[in-house]
């Protein structure tokens, strides 16, 4: 006869004697029958997190897309631009490249897809015009992105030295890759070209945050709204659909807020 088979005749007849008899009937945990439910091997009360799944125990450390996007500050800003040698074809380009990608705000994706037609004069100021591809959505949206003279400055410098010609054709990459590797002739720029200008420019300037091109548009909203723009201004500029989106950059303006807070209650003392 199994053990589980005489416990609960045991428990049927103690029950039933205590009945006849006019006795206390003894609980299913008095009697033992569910001692190892609930207790331990040793008698003592089981943790309520061993009774929870394993899963639930597990603490797992954030991934890198996980992980909080920096940005620079305006010192680290002036570090970065001043890492490239401008004498050089790459320096010009890679200059180029980190002046936009901080003071536009572009995607890698926007950036690398860039032509030269994308720069325009809208009235009468130089800006990026382009159509930018929504993932989610799959659905293009022009985007406008004014300039400063400095930045386009740079770019144009880069295309005469690149293009040999003050006007090179439209449809021409804004940014090509060296084609200094092996047999690969030159192209338009790649998003791992890209992630290897910044980290190259990163490590130069001896900046030491975890900085990917993601990070210099943040910088670049960031900066605006310290500078005092307001969410639908920096919404324009980034490509937002959703102004909520471009209310998550507002959490590193609390240094900001803390000197308000503190100038404020200076006014009464």
């Amino acid at each position: 006869m199994r053990v589980e088979t005489i416990v609960v005749l045991t428990i049927f007849f103690t029950v039933s004697i205590a009945g006849a008899a006019g006795l206390p009937t003894p609980s299913a945990k008095e009697s033992g029958a569910s001692e190892i439910a609930v207790d331990g091997l040793d008698g003592d009360p089981v943790d309520e997190r061993e009774r929870q799944p394993r899963w639930r125990l597990c603490r797992r450390e954030p991934t890198m897309n996980e992980r909080p996007t920096e940005w620079l500050e305006a010192d680290e800003v002036r570090r970065l631009l001043g890492t490239v040698d401008r004498r050089t074809q790459q320096g010009r380009r890679d200059g180029a490249i980190l002046r936009l990608m901080v003071e536009a705000g572009l995607r890698e994706g926007e950036l690398c897809a860039l032509v030269i037609g994308d720069l325009k004069t809208i009235q009468g100021r130089d800006c990026l015009h382009f159509a930018s591809l929504k993932k989610r959505s799959g659905r293009r949206v022009l985007r406008t992105v004014p300039l400063t003279a400095e930045a386009v400055a740079e770019v144009r410098r880069y295309w005469r030295t690149e293009y040999r010609t003050a006007t090179p054709g439209a449809d021409l990459p804004a940014f090509r890759t060296l084609g200094e590797r092996g047999p690969y002739p030159k192209g338009p720029l790649t998003a791992k070209a890209l992630d290897g200008i910044v980290a190259r420019a990163v490590r130069r300037a001896a900046i030491g945050k975890r900085v990917t091109p993601h990070s210099l548009r943040h910088t670049c909203a960031t900066s605006l709204l310290r500078g005092g723009a307001d969410l639908e201004t920096v919404r324009a500029i980034l490509g937002h659909a959703n102004i909520a989106t471009t209310a998550r950059y507002l959490h590193s303006t609390l240094e900001r807020s803390a000197e308000a807070v503190a100038r404020a209650a200076g006014a009464w003392g």
